[in-house]
Order: C-alpha cells, then sequence, then structure tokens
C-alpha cells in the first residue's frame, strides 16, 4: 500500500536563509513562490522538502508515495478523507489526514517523476581486508556540499508513541523494524518501516519517540557515501552552520549519520549504508540506552540530542 516517504514539510519565518542553507546542505530548488520551496534531491522525485512560510517555525507533517490508484481509494475510504489534485511540482492526487498528535499526513499517488540531476561522483569503493576493490590513487574531493539523492525517513516526538506506533500500523501499514523500551518495558519509541515482502526496503521511513511535544526530532536525507557525508560537514562547517551531532555509525538502522541544525533550529541528517530488511527480519525490542543508539561517533553524543 505504501511504497515509502515522498516529502517532509516544515515551517519557516525566514525563507531566504532556508534556502541559503539547503542548498549548502546539498538540496536543490525545484521550484519558488512567495511563500513556499520546494526543494529536490538529484534523484527523479519532484521534490523531497516544502518549506513554508510562517510566523511561527513548526513540523508540520510529511507525506508517503501510495503504490496505486486502488490503494488511494481504499486509503481514502478508510481515514474518511477526500481525494484532492495534488497542485505542486509534478502534480498527482493525495489524500490528507491527521496521526492522533495533529500532524499532517499526505498519502499521494501519480506524481510526474523529474529528470535526474546527474551527481559528481560514483560512490568510492573501499579496499577491506580480503578485498582489493579499489585500485589506483584514491581521488581528491573538491569542498562541496553533500549531494542529497533522496529523503530517507522523518523521526517525530510524541507524548504518547504507542498510539502513533498504532496508527500508522493499522492505517498505513507500518511494521516495527525495533522498538524501544524504558527500564519498565514500556515501548518509549519505534522505527518503522514498509515492507514489501521478499523486496529489501530501509530499515526505517518513520520513526516516533518519547518527548513533550509532537514536533520533530529530524528529517534525513540520504547522500553518495562515506566521504560525501565527510567533505559536506567540512563544507557546512566552513560556511558556520551549527553541528548536531556526528559523524555517528548507529546500532539500530546501522547507518552513518551527520546532525546539523537549519536555521530554525530543527535538526537535518545526512547519511549513508542503513540497513535494508524484508520480511523475513522480525521486530527486536531494545533496550533504551547508549548501546542501541551508536557503535561509535567522533564525538560524543550532546546532552540535548535526545530532545526535540
Amino acid at each position: 500500500m505504501i511504497k515509502s516517504i515522498s516529502y517532509a514539510i516544515y515551517r519557516h519565518r525566514d525563507l531566504d536563509a532556508v534556502r541559503t542553507f539547503f542548498e549548502d546542505f546539498g538540496l536543490t530548488v525545484a521550484e519558488e513562490t512567495s511563500d513556499r520551496i520546494f526543494f529536490r534531491g538529484c534523484g527523479d522525485a519532484p521534490y523531497l522538502y516544502i518549506a513554508e512560510r510562517g510566523e511561527e517555525a513548526a513540523f508540520v507533517g510529511m507525506a508517503f508515495e501510495v503504490d496505486s490508484q486502488e490503494s488511494l481509494q481504499a486509503l481514502s475510504v478508510r481515514l474518511d478523507a477526500p481525494i484532492e489534485e495534488l497542485h505542486y511540482p509534478g502534480g498527482g492526487k493525495r489524500v490528507t489526514t491527521t496521526d492522533p498528535d495533529g500532524r499532517r499526513v499526505e498519502l499521494v499517488y501519480g506524481m510526474a517523476r523529474s529528470a535526474p540531476i546527474a551527481v559528481s561522483r560514483p560512490a568510492v569503493a573501499w579496499n577491506s581486508w580480503g578485498e582489493r576493490r579499489r585500485l589506483g590513487r584514491f581521488p581528491i574531493f573538491d569542498l562541496r556540499p553533500a549531494e542529497v539523492v533522496g529523503l530517507k525517513h522523518v523521526v517525530m516526538s510524541s507524548p504518547n508513541p504507542p498510539a502513533i506506533i498504532k496508527w500508522f500500523t493499522e492505517n498505513l501499514g507500518a511494521y516495527s523494524s525495533d522498538l524501544i523500551c524504558d527500564e519498565n518495558k514500556t515501548v518509549i519509541g519505534a522505527f518503522m518501516r514498509f515492507p514489501q515482502g521478499a523486496e529489501y526496503v530501509d530499515h526505517h521511513n518513520v520513526a516516533v519517540f518519547l518527548g513533550p511535544t509532537n514536533g520533530a526530532h529530524h528529517a534525513c536525507f540520504e547522500t553518495i557515501d562515506l566521504d560525501a557525508i565527510g567533505v559536506g560537514r567540512r563544507y557546512l562547517m566552513s560556511k558556520g552552520y551549527k553541528a548536531s551531532w556526528g559523524i555517528v555509525r548507529h546500532a539500530l538502522g546501522g547507518a552513518i549519520s551527520d546532525y546539523w541544525y537549519d536555521p530554525s533550529g530543527f535538526r537535518v541528517e545526512h547519511v549513508t549504508d542503513g540497513d535494508l530488511l524484508n520480511d523475513t527480519y522480525p521486530t527486536k525490542v531494545n533496550p533504551h540506552n547508549q548501546e542501541s543508539l551508536e557503535q561509535w561517533s567522533t564525538m560524543a553524543m550532546p546532552e540535548d540530542f535526545l530532545r526535540s
């Protein structure tokens, strides 16, 4: 029913600052109006991130791509929400609803794909023990943004994670790859994927964790490889932006990540090398501790990282 995450929607006061930041972060402006900027990556999605103008900065919601017109119709009936035309780049149709915390959830189908933007280089092969995959000299990279190729997930905060997990599972067919429990065995978080049977899919397209507000912890964007993350980090540092945490190899989900703050104070993530799972991988239950967060990192996790 759900193929994957499609785009994230945030509200910002200063769209000029947001445009500059996200271009330095590795996104490209696909279309801009007086009150909205659509950012795309190098893939064929017409946009990945919508920045809306508003008096108060806020996480508005997210959209998921539906696999067929029939699925969109079924979701319209299930959620008691009409199908409407999507007047954004690429067109298509959508059903708009809200999760139990009131966040906007858009379900989209029929968006026209865009011509991909060529990335500056292929991913670099590594020479590992027993494998010689990179012959000759290592390439020297220009200092530049980490080119974004796609949106991978949004992580949310909620005063009631079990209600959010139940809603995504029952209404959208999500499946928890990993659950996080506190010392009383109470579920306080989940990484959720949209299973496709034997096909391997991202470890999670949406996640939720216990927090005092119904906000967002971060939006995550895939880039070429680890070197793109490292060079992109140098580039963002040279521009004076505020880093959050990284570079880190996560334990759950397995990805290599680097987190930054945008001009409105929201976290955004560069990521590469995340887990791919299929239906042979059941839900794993994990304690809420440091070992569930990271295997290694180049800096200690900031004390405020788990706050949204």
